[in-house]
């Protein structure tokens, strides 16, 4: 219930600053055990996300499923958006929790991860803006532009995250990214629990 749902936050918070924080690691994961969760299983996401990434999270499945608490530890400039998608579906389906610590950031396809957390904590930084769109002519890039704000639309809807944020993250040239206020945070929730998980708190 509620209470459940508070000591889980405030475990959240002290396990994520104990746990190691490598800016320049890609993936790494472990886990610890807690008196409250028994097992904790925690994914720390750093560097650029890649395909390789992506893999090396999605088996982990069997170790994660076994954990009462998961966890990601975000600190990630972006990456490749595809392989975000695949790793922020995997993310919820699993019932991860996601963190960004003090002086952490978190970038472009990183936001995907980010929202796919059931619970989110953000102390450091969120930055948004369009993906790059290099090649081919004017026509094909916006045809790719279209398509691909169609997919993160549907991702955010998936995710119970308001439409409004790939509207407003494809309107922001990659050049010219957008470091999120705290208003603005809360106004995408994404330094929340997931509303549909807190109305089963309170069911519960």
């Amino acid at each position: 219930g509620a209470l459940m749902s508070v000591l889980k936050r405030l475990v959240f918070c002290i396990l994520a600053y104990l746990l190691p924080m490598q800016a320049n690691a890609d993936l790494s994961f472990g886990s610890r055990d807690d008196a409250t969760f028994g097992s904790i299983f925690y994914v720390v996401i750093g560097g650029t996300i890649t395909a390789e990434d992506r893999d090396a999270l999605l088996a982990t499945q069997e170790e994660a499923s076994a954990a009462g608490m998961r966890m990601a530890i975000l600190g990630s400039e972006g990456g490749d958006l595809a392989s975000a998608l695949d790793m922020g579906r995997y993310l919820r389906g699993m019932g991860f929790d996601a963190v960004i610590l003090p002086d952490a950031v978190c970038y472009s396809a990183c936001v995907f991860l980010l929202a796919a957390g059931v619970d989110k904590k953000v102390q450091g930084y969120v930055g948004i803006h369009r993906p790059y769109f290099s090649s081919g002519g004017i026509g094909s890039v916006s045809e790719a532009i279209k398509a691909t704000k169609t997919e993160a639309e549907a991702y955010f809807e998936e995710m119970n995250i308001p439409g409004r944020l790939a509207e407003d993250m494809f309107s922001i040239d990659p050049a010219n990214m957008r470091i999120l206020s705290e208003t603005e945070l809360r106004d995408y929730r994404l330094n929340s629990k997931d509303f549909a998980a807190q109305e089963s708190d309170i069911v519960g």
